[in-house]
């Protein structure tokens, strides 16, 4: 990880779940299939973005793959595939919190990876 991007993590990650708490808080709808499929997409990107980085961690411990790029496991289907993971998680959250406005942290994490 790049210092600019743990700094820019560090900064905002914070402040992206007490917003979803508060603007999905004032939430009245039942569950219906706009929240279950939140719910799917949190869960798939959480496994995308945890899987994909504990078996790169796995590999990398080897000390005849220092150095090498792991293009293994989930990697060999993306070389970000823990940042889609990212994505799709918090798409997912917006997507519980029914509140189209949040959609601008997803899309701000696309645009960033991107760049």
């Amino acid at each position: 990880m790049y210092w600019k991007e743990a700094f820019i993590i560090m900064n905002i990650m914070p402040w992206f779940f007490p917003y979803i708490v508060i603007l999905g808080g004032n939430n009245n709808h039942f569950m219906g299939v706009v929240e279950y499929c939140g719910i799917l997409l949190f869960l798939f990107g959480s496994y995308l973005n945890t899987y994909s980085e504990y078996l790169r961690y796995k590999w990398k411990q080897k000390e005849e793959n220092k150095g090498k790029i792991y293009t293994k496991g989930l990697f060999k289907y993306s070389i970000h595939i823990n940042y889609f993971g990212d994505i799709l998680l918090f798409l997912g959250l917006v997507l519980v919190a029914r509140q189209t406005i949040l959609l601008i942290i997803p899309g701000s994490m696309a645009l960033f990876f991107i760049g």
